[in-house]
């Protein structure tokens, strides 16, 4: 058995435990010396003085257990101290039950004779000198191993803050206020005349820094086993609102152009659920990473929970991503990650024998279960949730709905979410019109501010625009062919932008714009099609591999897209690149990819601190997967590849040879 180094200090607290029992003990034998009689009333309490030493002393012999681990000087003394406490214990139980008097009913005999029997006043004195040195010895290590940053119990103490501190925890310095309070109660044991109460005091504030530390490494772990790869990503990768656009759900009266949307007053007042549903492509996830960022959500949140405690999190499901980005595991992981991070005083209502308890991952019975202890929680704490995406789920959406459902059963607890307008969700979140909006009835004057910062930004548009002033048509052309999906507009725009490179007027962009498809599918396959023919069987087999694989890639797995041999990963030699090899593949295959792709796949860049892992190539948008699954187009892109091209077969190529190629470090 390995013990932790906060057992340590559980250790020091059980000699303290004895010096102040022995303590007690001893001065107990000194009044029976001097009395008269030996008449006080500790005849009666021998065989509890005696069932109590005998627990403290079993208390101190765990010293074995640390033989196995690293040790600094002053934590083996301190064990070596326990030991020795020990022994002295096992005398002082020695001496207290030949107190004992053979026969059926063990009485004791008169203490005093008793004690003048078996154990002389001279060595009472000893053993009091002998406590007194273990008092200044626990002292003098106990200030030691909490001074010295090489002692184990501060290395894990340092390791375990800085650990909540990645993981952005709450509250934790509490350990740290503990450790100034018992080296400030050690100095005051440093005196030569020691109160009772000094011991006493110092021995809970001890436990307190156990129980904390132990706390605290329960908290790591938890967090631990809750905490994924790509847990932020989606988040991360959602485009930010345009400045000044969604403001519109912040008003309290409603304009002539924009209905009134209820959400403010759900905020304030309210709980349930407020539902924010519209078509693909209309901006659903942008006002949800809105809502969720700004300030006002969380001033206004704050005035509905008044003097509890705030709690918010969000989740922003994927569908073209890993399983937990589309799994009701992943939602619960990452709800309950962020609530224990803002408030880890709840992780004591979650079950000890909980999956942090052993190496494996949360199920989701245990996390359902989790969260049914929450939603029974005092009502000191209040909890908005914020759940982008429920579409996207990769289930049956009947189980998420009866999941989120079930949660805001209590009244403190609410929740913001978003999917399409289907069916499903229509029947579950849409009889209350003052819990729900359609985005795209809102968007048309955030819309036309978009594409007239977006073109206005543009130089050569500038110059334009001062030439020619139909410049106004196009912005409202735009919009009024929109119908409210914002990513049609975005995607239109950038296509305006880049004719502007060929020096385009205002009416060769309205030509433009007269060629380009107003509904998503159409202009997608408009994007397939755009591209030049010799171009076409690499665009397709790298929009298949994307199909293909569990989630994003990473832009190296695709950078042999166009190698011709299909063993090539079997001929590659072992010979790592170098940290300049891989960026500039990356670079050269990401303007290869963008080239074959327009649009429908774009390359995301993350904070990784290695190359390899930095850049990934995602869908551009869920519709897009969508549009690429449909039997028409992946009879299209087969067509369009080589007859024997296999996807996954290329993927076991491509990771075949990134072990070969890529640095180990």
């Amino acid at each position: 058995m390995v013990l932790d180094p906060f057992s340590a200090l559980g250790l020091a607290s059980n000699v303290i435990q004895f010096v102040d029992f022995g303590g007690k003990l001893l001065s107990r034998a000194t009044q029976l010396y001097q009395s008269v009689d030996g008449a006080l009333a500790i005849n009666t309490e021998l065989e509890t003085i005696v069932d109590d030493l005998s627990g403290i002393s079993a208390n101190l012999g765990i010293t074995n257990a640390y033989q196995t681990r690293a040790l600094s000087e002053d934590e083996k003394k301190l064990f070596e101290l326990a030991e020795s406490c020990q022994h002295l214990a096992d005398e002082l139980l020695l001496v207290l039950r030949r107190l004992k008097v053979q026969g059926p009913h063990r009485k004791y005999r008169s203490v005093r004779q008793a004690l003048a029997s078996t154990w002389k006043e001279k060595e009472i004195s000893g053993y009091v000198t002998k406590l007194g040195e273990y008092r200044s010895q626990l002292t003098l290590h106990l200030i030691t191993i909490l001074s010295n940053q090489q002692s184990s119990v501060l290395k894990i103490l340092n390791q375990l803050n800085e650990r909540h501190q990645h993981f952005e925890v709450r509250s934790v310095n509490e350990p740290e206020r503990l450790k100034a309070d018992i080296l400030a109660a050690l100095k005051e044991l440093s005196v030569e005349i020691v109160r009772q109460k000094d011991l006493t005091e110092l021995n809970e504030k001890l436990v307190a820094f156990e129980n904390e530390g132990t706390k605290l490494q329960t908290g790591l772990r938890i967090l631990e086993r809750l905490h994924f790869p790509s847990m932020e990503s989606r988040h991360a990768n959602i485009a930010v609102a345009h400045s000044s656009t969604f403001e519109w759900i912040f008003r309290h009266e409603p304009r002539d152009d924009v209905p009134k949307t209820f959400f403010l007053e759900w905020l304030v007042s309210q709980s349930g659920i407020y539902w924010i549903n519209g078509k693909a492509g209309s901006g659903k996830s942008t006002l949800m990473k809105f809502l969720w960022e700004h300030q006002r959500t969380m001033e206004y949140l704050r005035i509905w929970s008044g003097d509890s405690v705030l709690v918010t999190a969000s989740y922003f499901f994927w569908n073209s991503g890993i399983d937990m980005q589309k799994s009701q595991e992943g939602l619960l992981r990452s709800l309950l990650y962020s609530i224990l991070q803002q408030c880890p005083s709840i992780m004591s209502i979650l079950p000890s024998n909980g999956p942090y308890s052993r190496q494996v991952s949360w199920s989701l019975p245990e996390l359902l279960s989790a969260f049914s202890l929450l939603r029974t929680h005092d009502t000191s704490t209040k909890f908005c949730f914020f759940i982008d995406g429920l579409d996207e789920y990769d289930g049956f959406h009947e189980d998420v709905i009866d999941m989120v459902k079930d949660l805001v059963v209590s009244p403190n607890i609410k929740i913001c979410l978003s999917s399409r307008p289907w069916n499903v969700f229509e029947e579950a979140f849409g009889s209350n019109n003052d819990r729900k909006l359609r985005v795209q009835d809102f968007t048309r004057e955030d819309i036309k501010l978009f594409v007239k910062c977006r073109l206005e930004d543009d130089r050569r548009f500038i110059r334009l625009e001062f030439r020619d002033k139909q410049y106004q048509d196009l912005v409202q052309e735009v919009v009024d062919k929109a119908q409210g999906v914002f990513l049609w507009v975005f995607l239109v725009v950038r296509s305006l932008l880049r004719g502007l490179v060929n020096f385009d007027t205002v009416s060769d962009l309205q030509r433009r714009l007269a060629l380009l498809p107003s509904d998503l599918e159409k202009y997608y396959r408009y994007m397939l099609d755009s591209t030049e023919e010799v171009d076409h069987r690499q665009a397709a087999q790298i929009l298949q591999t994307c199909l293909a694989a569990d989630g994003p890639l990473s832009l190296i797995t695709l950078s042999f897209f166009d190698e011709q041999d299909s063993d090539f990963a079997i001929k590659t030699e072992m010979r790592p690149w170098r940290k300049q090899d891989v960026e500039e593949i990356c670079e050269m295959t990401q303007k290869r990819i963008n080239a074959r792709c327009t649009d429908l796949v774009e390359i995301m860049t993350s904070e990784a601190s290695q190359a390899v892992s930095s850049y990934t190539v995602e869908f551009l948008h869920r519709t897009v997967k969508d549009f690429l699954e449909t039997e028409e187009i992946r009879n299209l892109l087969s067509k369009r590849s080589d007859a024997d091209f296999d996807a996954d077969g290329y993927l076991c190529q491509a990771y075949l040879a990134q072990i070969k190629l890529i640095p180990s470090n």
